[in-house]
């Protein structure tokens, strides 16, 4: 999710902030693009510091503030795509306005409904899978009968066998262990996924 969350920061930062313009000219557009680069610049610190933080500190307290960022973001986007679709047909845009035009509308990572209550719940059940991604452990038993978790990190070093000290089988293992730390976010997804389309 957070790979989301960025995707969006990212793909919209050459882009607007939204209010109503007259679409029939160039400099419109031009105003458009410099608005919301202008808001962009403002709130995107701090929709990027709230994802860092709940990425960082996995607690329901960082959820929730990840999930109002998300949800913030989520309606600056939705905003802008539609504002982004007035100057469609305009002639005569400058190459860096047009292309940004361009990104606005085609860049969501994580499209969200227009309804402020499905769009928060989208927000919602992302900041939770993201957290469940993050702390996530696979527990496996060893040889000796003891109990070891292993954070993504650990279980990653072993999928990505570096130094070759890992045979198939563990590579195998290790692979199933993490595919099934999402287990339990399954409903979570199917929802996700509801509400993006």
């Amino acid at each position: 999710m957070k790979y989301a969350f960025f995707g969006l920061i990212g793909v919209v930062f050459g882009i607007c902030a939204c209010t109503k313009h007259n679409v029939s000219s160039p400099q419109s557009a031009d105003m458009f693009i410099a608005q919301v680069n202008e808001e962009l610049q403002t709130k995107g610190p701090l929709w990027g510091t709230a994802g860092w933080v709940a990425a960082t500190y996995i607690t329901d307290d960082t959820q929730r503030l990840s999930a109002a960022a998300t949800e913030q973001s989520l309606e600056f986007e939705t905003r802008i795509i539609e504002g982004a679709k007035g100057f469609n047909e305009v002639k005569g845009l400058q190459p860096a306005t047009e292309r940004s035009l361009k990104l606005i509308k085609l860049g969501s990572a994580m499209p969200s409904p227009k309804d402020p209550a499905k769009r928060a719940e989208l927000a919602k059940i992302a900041a939770k899978m993201e957290a469940n991604y993050g702390a996530a452990k696979w527990c496996r038993t060893d040889a000796a009968g003891k109990e070891h978790c292993l954070p993504l990190q650990d279980i990653q070093k072993i999928i990505d066998n570096a130094d070759f000290s890992y045979s198939p089988a563990e590579i195998a293992e290790a692979w199933a262990g993490w595919h099934a730390t999402a287990k339990p976010i399954r409903n979570d997804y199917v929802r996700f996924v509801q509400l993006m389309n």
